[in-house]
């Protein structure tokens, strides 16, 4: 079983820049973490470390590639969330 996914996440949310890193943690410290500015500083985690490509594959704009959070947070808990 891998469990190292949060200590993972962790020290790659070192390499983001400082306001990103304090957006994150100042949301999700709030119960924010459905907020426009959480998002935002969420898509700067997802393009450095989830997808690094320029554009989305066509695969991952159907209707049945969308993120279920319920799932997502079930699985992960809160402050890695999918770019919705």
């Amino acid at each position: 079983m891998w469990c190292s996914g949060k200590k993972d996440q962790d020290e790659h949310r070192k390499q983001l820049p400082v306001n990103v890193q304090e957006t994150l943690a100042r949301c999700e410290r709030e119960g924010r973490t459905d907020s426009e500015e959480y998002k935002e500083a969420m898509k700067v985690f997802y393009e450095k470390f989830v997808n690094r490509l320029d554009e989305k594959p066509k695969e991952l704009e159907s209707e049945f590639a969308q993120p279920n959070e319920e799932v997502y947070v079930t699985m992960w808990g809160v402050g890695i969330l999918p770019d919705r």
